[in-house]
């Protein structure tokens, strides 16, 4: 994203802690494109250096960066108290957001058989720079991944895609259209400012709508057998 397309206002996308070897905590990379550039940024859930809903205050220069990484802990592994989406981010000069997952899967949103065997956990790195807030829209389409018969079992818990929608302002309400194309119908409740709204399995083409600007991601799930 060139630095004029970027913004002063952002949401993140991240998911929730994971674990290998060691605990894998979702992440945000502030990058300043101007010198004296003030970041301040409120974590929904807590980070490594600030409790969940405390504003914290950075001074960048141009090109210096700042990591927010999610605060490992076991208690919360793969839970939506580790997961930091929404984190708010104002800055007074413009700045790059690049924010995701330091090595997290979409595995963990279904249960199926083999979800206690660790070994069937497809986890990667998981970044992308972010539309900050200012382009933000309120129509989209997203198009599910077809995948060619990866699952020999036929278990329909791997199929569709994760599609979550973050709210930029309070009372955001968000729609989609029928798949009979009969009008659009009402998903969710009024969110606030950094709530999200997840549709785990979204096989179709389908139509959304909100009533703000919302961020919205499209997460691929991942596994494998032996």
């Amino acid at each position: 994203i060139p630095i004029d397309w970027l913004g002063k206002k952002y949401v993140s996308l991240n998911l929730y802690e994971d674990k290998t070897e060691e605990l894998n905590p979702p992440l945000i990379l502030i990058v300043a494109s101007e010198d004296n550039t003030i970041v301040y940024y409120q974590p929904t859930k807590p980070t490594e250096k600030v409790s969940a809903g405390t504003k914290k205050e950075v001074k960048l220069n141009k090109g210096q960066t700042f990591l927010i990484l999610g605060k490992e802990d076991n208690n919360v592994l793969r839970s939506p108290e580790s997961d930091i989406t929404g984190t708010f981010i104002t800055s007074n000069k413009p700045i790059a957001v690049i924010s995701g997952h330091t090595k997290g899967t979409t595995f963990g949103y279904t249960i199926n058989p083999f979800n206690k065997e660790e070994q069937y956990r497809v986890r990667n790195v998981m970044l992308e720079q972010l539309l900050p807030i200012e382009l933000l829209g309120t129509e989209y389409i997203p198009v599910a991944i077809r995948l060619n018969s990866l699952d020999p079992y036929h278990i329909r818990f791997y199929e569709g895609d994760l599609i979550r929608f973050v709210a930029t302002q309070d009372s955001t309400i968000i729609y989609q259209m029928r798949l009979d194309g009969s009008g659009l119908k009402q998903i969710t409740i009024p969110l606030k400012t950094g709530e999200y709204f997840d549709i785990s399995s979204q096989e179709n083409v389908c139509y959304y709508k909100s009533n703000f600007p919302i961020l919205v991601g499209q997460f691929s799930k991942g596994w494998s057998y032996y």
